[in-house]
């Protein structure tokens, strides 16, 4: 008997203890619960944020300005003085001829001289080879003008024999996109508020803009080729540069509210 006592005597420290530490425990599993639960709502709310992303465009019909065109001789032999002297010749007669048509110094310009040796099988040097080419800029000229063709008209009676490069550009195509940007970034606004509208939402700020634009460049040709049977009078060659579409788009992205 007086054993029971004395066990019931020493359980009851014990299961207050016991008590004491499962409570404790509880009330740390629930502060937990709490932080653990009110961080993930926090997040929650952040990744709900209500956003709408829009693209805008804006287009127009442009006609290229501007032409550039490279001139070239390539000519072998085997005396390399020769060679540079025939090289020099034809190129110094052809700046001259085309200052004679009214193209300005500034508007040529000597883009290649090169010289190189010319093997046979044997790995030996049979002969050399210059190639030399003047590239000519007619920038917000006309180029569907009579001086383009007189350019190609000089360069055969020069002895230029190659041809490459033609093609036309708008001079100021970046601010043509610049201003067609302006105009695609109202577009998304105002297919923005339209959308928001019928959601029953209004437009806050705006996060996010990427842009983007293409102009496509008209190339005659993008190869070399002879002018061994180029025209001799300006009549006989036309350019019909035409018009192109001019388009910048825009993506746009609205907070919601």
């Amino acid at each position: 008997m007086n054993y029971l006592k004395l066990l019931i005597k020493q359980l009851i420290p014990f299961t207050i203890k016991l008590g004491m530490i499962l409570v404790a425990g509880i009330l740390i599993l629930w502060i937990g619960s709490l932080i653990v639960f009110g961080s993930a709502s926090t997040e929650l709310s952040i990744k709900t944020a209500r956003e709408m992303s829009v693209t805008g465009t804006a287009k127009n019909k442009v006609s290229p300005d501007s032409a550039r065109i490279t001139l070239g001789k390539n000519i072998r032999g085997t005396n390399v003085a020769d060679l540079q002297t025939q090289a020099g010749t034809a190129i110094n007669t052809l700046t001259a001829k085309l200052k004679e048509i009214g193209v300005a110094t500034e508007e040529i310009r000597t883009n290649n001289y090169s010289v190189s040796p010319v093997y046979d099988n044997d790995g030996n040097i049979k002969s050399y080879a210059i190639n030399i080419s003047v590239e000519i800029t007619l920038e917000k000229k006309n180029p569907e003008q009579e001086l383009l063709t007189k350019i190609i008209v000089a360069g055969t009676e020069s002895g230029v024999d190659e041809v490459s490069g033609l093609y036309f550009y708008l001079a100021d195509y970046d601010q043509a996109v610049k201003d067609l940007e302006d105009e695609a970034i109202a577009d998304a606004r105002a297919t923005a508020e339209k959308r928001a509208q019928s959601a029953g939402a209004t437009l806050g700020k705006v996060i996010n803009i990427s842009s983007g634009g293409y102009y496509p460049y008209y190339s005659l040709d993008g190869r070399a080729s002879t002018l061994e049977s180029a025209p001799t009078a300006a009549s006989d060659i036309q350019f019909s540069v035409g018009q192109f579409d001019l388009q910048a788009s825009v993506t746009v992205t609205y907070e919601l509210r």
